[in-house]
């Protein structure tokens, strides 16, 4: 085994929990193990322990396997379990490992304890992944489904507005009016080709292969800086950066941009202009597990009750943002990407903070 099992023996005979333990050194199995030999002991056990596998004795005083059964499946659900006892009729057999557990050995043949443990373990490590990758298909699933119906109707909205837009142009004389339409038409155009950049980052960011590569920090958040300086002018914003390097940082650089330019840009679009001192604050800090960044912003902020939903496709926490509803989204896709985690923190009316973890 790649590591070393934790087993829990339920078994109120020292004698027999003796020969079990005999039984599985002699096989070189490497394990730790809890004996347990009530109902309290062994709620406790698994618990504190949370065993890899529950190796019950049928009859104990007051308590017996087919009750100990249900509650190891209601608190540790990755606990195989395997039924060691003296006799037990087919019938039983046949009851128990319908009801749930993962094999039965009687006491006489613990010869075939270690095998049915590793076999058992192995089964419900199966089991557990398998059931981890539905949940991740599930979850695919529904955000396809969502991205399908949502990008559908994000892209008829700008594309009926020009349209409605063209006709209208075509029986318009006047210059000046000319002018006007001119100028909606192109505002259609650019808000129907930001989607369309949404949509096509949001379909390659999950193919994107990671490349390893030294990644400066400093350099692209300076480079994301330049290229918002005319919106950060007008609205007279104070930005400071704060850096604390102590070892090089390895990523991938331009998903890490990305990743960036998403949460700035954000920060900048729902900042509070009318409040004196608007600034943006950015910590970057790494170390020898990996990087550390925070931007903090002193904007309008988001509602408590809102703030779990954010990183979710097409979200917008507010009715009047012009966006896609995909920038905190491709954030989260691209951190998880690289293995990290991104976290949001906000009081409304008071300002946000946006925290990432990078591994390096």
């Amino acid at each position: 085994m790649s590591r070393t099992l934790k087993i829990l023996i339920l078994e109120d005979n020292s004698g027999d929990a003796g020969l079990t333990l005999r039984a599985l050194r002699s096989s070189g199995l490497q394990f730790e193990h809890r004996v347990a030999d009530n109902k309290v002991d062994y709620i406790v056990a698994l618990q504190t322990f949370q065993p890899d596998v529950i190796l019950s004795d049928h009859s104990l005083p007051s308590f017996t396997s087919e009750e100990a059964l249900p509650i190891a499946k209601d608190i540790c659900k990755t606990s195989a379990f395997i039924l060691v006892t003296g006799t037990v009729s087919e019938e039983f057999a046949v009851k128990i490992i319908k009801a749930g557990a993962d094999d039965y050995v009687l006491k006489s043949s613990l010869t075939r304890l270690p095998s049915a443990i590793l076999n058992a373990h192995a089964k419900r490590k199966a089991e557990m992944e398998n059931e981890e990758h539905m949940k991740k298909l599930t979850a695919v699933n529904k955000e396809l489904q969502t991205f399908i119906y949502r990008a559908s109707h994000d892209l008829r909205g700008p594309l009926s507005s020009m349209k409605g837009l063209i006709n209208v142009a075509r029986i318009e004389t006047e210059p000046l009016q000319m002018a006007k339409l001119i100028s909606l038409m192109d505002s259609s155009a650019e808000k129907l080709d930001k989607i369309v950049v949404d949509l096509i980052e949001t379909l390659g960011i999950r193919d994107r292969s990671v490349k390893r590569e030294e990644v400066d920090l400093e350099a692209i958040v300076t480079e994301l800086l330049a290229s918002y300086q005319a919106v950060i002018k007008k609205g007279n914003l104070r930005i400071s950066v704060e850096t604390e390097f102590s070892t090089g940082f390895f990523s991938d650089g331009a998903i890490l941009k990305m990743v960036l330019k998403r949460v700035i840009d954000n920060a900048l679009r729902f900042h509070n202009y009318a409040v004196p001192g608007s600034y943006i604050s950015i910590r970057l800090k790494t170390d020898s597990d990996g990087a550390f960044i925070s931007i903090a912003d002193n904007g309008t902020g988001i509602k408590e009750e809102l703030q779990e939903k954010v990183f979710d496709m097409f979200y917008r926490a507010n009715n009047e943002s012009e966006g896609s509803g995909l920038g905190l989204y491709l954030a989260r896709i691209g951190t998880e990407k690289l293995g990290g985690r991104i976290s949001l923190k906000s009081i409304e009316h008071i300002g946000t903070t946006v925290e990432i973890t990078i591994p390096s």
